[in-house]
């Protein structure tokens, strides 16, 4: 029993990091670590009994049932979270106001399919969008909050922009695969528009400034395109088949909505195994998608419109050029786990954790009863 059930503790630390969250990966280090000791202890105390192996197998049996407790409830919520966001209908469980700070952003990062040069390197003045001039929850919609109810035309709203902006990655992706030039290593776009002759002084204003890691104080230095604009070649491919079948770009555009207003994007885009994708700017906290999990007051509109406020503010804060390296790592993201079916994977992988920690932590509880019986059984057990 103890070897079966290290094996089902691997197994369980294994789905553990297909949960696309922190927790996730800290349950599987646990599962894989601490449940094969204690797994150990049990098959010790079986095969050289003795009272004082018997009794650290009993706490260890106990540590690692509370464990797999742990492991149900988050892979539990997980999951719940995740049927949530896959739902067809998951349009009518957001609010109007995430809907309207996700449009925001989209503003915000001022993309315009019209121009991929000018969307490369223009940053509009002002750098700070003044939020007073952008009413970001009309009275129409703070009144559909109130009530529960989605207006149809922020959803429009957020669709149209997203088209958008999945066209212009689509140019740019196009543009900007282009040569590196020897010795410099700079990214030469090759689009048929004339780049302006302050190129450099413009692309180095657009360049976030804000420190938050060596390599970002390096783009203003070196004056290169920004990353998030060098696509793999897959992430290409996905804004072009976005753009060009109406259906999957709308799933994209569905996708990425549920997954920030659920809290789960971040997980799917930062912390995927799968995927692996830089964010030099922090998903959760430089780009301040946490702040668009709405569903945790999803029956609060007063919370709802305090959160919109803190969101509007740290939005504030960031520069043009940071919104939209945000925004279009963020969709190419959401394209490649549509196109990938990760959602599927996770919920397998949820489903899977979920009988094994259940299933193991009986096999705990028999041990401990075992382990018992040898503690307290005098003429079958050697003192240290």
């Amino acid at each position: 029993m103890p070897i079966v059930m290290g094996f089902l503790s691997l197994s369980v630390g294994i789905c553990c990091l297909f949960f696309m969250s922190t927790s996730g990966v800290i349950h599987c280090l646990l599962n894989c670590a601490l449940g094969s000791l204690f797994s150990y202890l049990t098959y010790a105390t079986n095969t050289q009994p003795k009272r004082w192996k018997a009794r650290i197998a009993i706490v260890g049996n106990v540590l690692h049932i509370l464990l797999l407790v742990s492991t149900i409830v988050q892979g539990s919520l997980l999951l719940r979270a995740n049927v949530e966001a896959g739902a067809d209908n998951n349009e009518v469980h957001t609010s109007s106001t995430f809907s309207s700070m996700l449009d925001y952003y989209f503003e915000y990062a001022e993309f315009d399919e019209q121009s991929s040069v000018a969307l490369r390197f223009r940053t509009s003045p002002p750098e700070k969008a003044n939020i007073s001039s952008v009413p970001f929850v009309s009275n129409e919609k703070a009144r559909a909050a109130r009530s529960g109810n989605e207006p149809g035309g922020t959803i429009s709203a957020n669709r149209e922009r997203f088209t958008s902006i999945i066209a212009s990655l689509s140019s740019i992706s196009q543009d900007v695969s282009g040569t590196r030039r020897k010795g410099d290593g700079r990214i030469r776009a090759k689009s048929n528009s004339k780049a302006p002759a302050n190129l450099d002084e413009e692309q180095s204003q657009s360049t976030p400034k804000i420190g938050v890691s060596s390599a970002i104080a390096q783009w203003g230095r070196s004056k290169n395109l920004p990353p998030s604009y060098n696509f793999s070649n897959e992430d290409r491919a996905c804004a072009t088949k976005a753009v060009a079948n109406g259906v999957f770009g709308e799933s994209v555009f569905k996708r990425l909505r549920s997954l920030l207003y659920w809290g789960l994007f971040c997980g799917y885009a930062a912390r995927n195994i799968i995927l692996p994708r830089q964010w030099l700017l922090s998903c959760e906290e430089a780009c301040h998608f946490k702040m668009l999990n709405f569903s945790r007051f999803e029956h609060d509109s007063q919370k709802q419109t305090e959160q919109a406020m803190k969101f509007v503010k740290a939005l504030q804060g960031m520069t043009k050029a940071e919104a939209r390296f945000c925004i279009a790592t963020a969709t190419v993201a959401a394209c490649r786990i549509e196109e990938m079916y990760l959602h599927h994977g996770v919920a397998a992988a949820l489903c899977a954790a979920l009988p094994l920690s259940f299933v193991l932590a009986i096999f705990c509880i028999t041990c401990i009863v075992a382990c018992y019986r040898k503690a307290t059984n005098a003429p079958k057990v050697q003192s240290a």
